[in-house]
């Protein structure tokens, strides 16, 4: 059996999770989507039509099946928990090498596999930079359940997960969703330092601090109260979830590299040759010095005006 084989093919070339969904569209998705529009809450990250984030075949017309990975990536290591205050990080999805690439990779090999397998075989691959909801799409192939932090959560791997998929032309029984739900427990919507999060299930993203800290332009001085000494992205709501109570990456290419961590005494503004050879592998680096070095900077005079309030 085809499916049986790809899923076997996938753990030996080191893929954690696989699903398999049909391509109909979800109704509660559109819904959310819509509403996500009309509070305003959506940021210019999120690309593409609520059509274009919902209907596969909008991408490729003879799609039937969508098969779904997820890589599970590292919550913490010693340099995370021995963090001082003169030092800035990057937060754990943008550790080692950029995960898009990882995941090209690991799909490209498994769609290598498959066109041995099946002589008529059409696909194309997507991340997350597709208009495709990819937690949704991996949440109908039976990889995880939604958090209140709206992320995707799978019962190994937690909300630690990389996700990529190939839609085809092959006809392959698709899985079904888990049914399960997190805890409830409120400690992301808690946590959340912006209040991005909130009991009707949708994310402002223009709130996430994830999302401040790579926008372009002026950061307001309320923003900058609210950023810590992560200077791309947040873990806060990840790291509350009870959900992540175990750190399972297998994956030596997520492992931080050390240029991750800065201390922030001896950071020098780099130029965009400068910063491409020294960060240019990270999956942070796709938002260039000029954003990096304005966030070294604002915490740079954190720093600066809590010594002069100390005095």
């Amino acid at each position: 059996m085809l499916k049986n084989k790809i899923i076997n093919y996938s753990k030996r070339i080191g893929i954690d999770v696989i699903g398999f969904t049909s391509i109909k569209i979800v109704p509660e998705l559109t819904e959310k989507l819509k509403l996500q529009e009309q509070l305003d809450y959506s940021c210019e990250f999120q690309k593409g039509t609520i059509e274009e984030r919902t209907n596969p075949k909008l991408l490729m017309d003879n799609v039937k099946t969508i098969i779904v990975i997820a890589l599970g990536y590292s919550k913490t290591c010693n340099q995370l928990k021995n963090l001082t205050n003169e030092e800035v990080y990057f937060s754990s999805n943008s550790w080692g090498q950029d995960y898009h690439l990882v995941l090209r990779t690991k799909l490209n090999k498994l769609a290598a596999y498959i066109k041995k397998e099946v002589s008529n075989f059409e696909y194309k691959i997507i991340i997350d930079t597709s208009p495709l909801c990819d937690r949704t799409i991996a949440y109908q192939a039976g990889l995880g359940f939604f958090g209140k932090n709206n992320l995707l959560i799978n019962e190994k791997y937690g909300s630690y997960i990389f996700l990529g998929s190939i839609l085809t032309n092959l006809d392959l029984k698709p899985d079904q969703p888990i049914n399960k739900s997190c805890l409830n427990c409120n400690k992301c919507i808690n946590a959340c330092p912006t209040g991005a999060l909130n009991n009707n299930g949708v994310l402002n993203s223009k709130k996430c601090l994830s999302y401040i800290t790579q926008k372009k332009g002026e950061i307001t001085k309320q923003e900058q109260q609210l950023m810590n000494n992560c200077i791309y992205g947040c873990d806060i709501c990840q790291q509350v979830c009870p959900y992540n109570n175990q750190n399972n990456n297998k994956h030596a290419e997520f492992n931080p590299t050390g240029v991750e961590f800065i201390n922030v005494n001896m950071y020098e503004p780099l130029s965009n040759k400068s910063f491409k050879l020294k960060y240019g592998h990270l999956a942070g680096a796709w938002r260039g010095p000029k954003i990096i070095n304005r966030n070294i900077e604002i915490y740079q005079q954190k720093l600066k005006d809590k010594l002069i309030n100390t005095k």
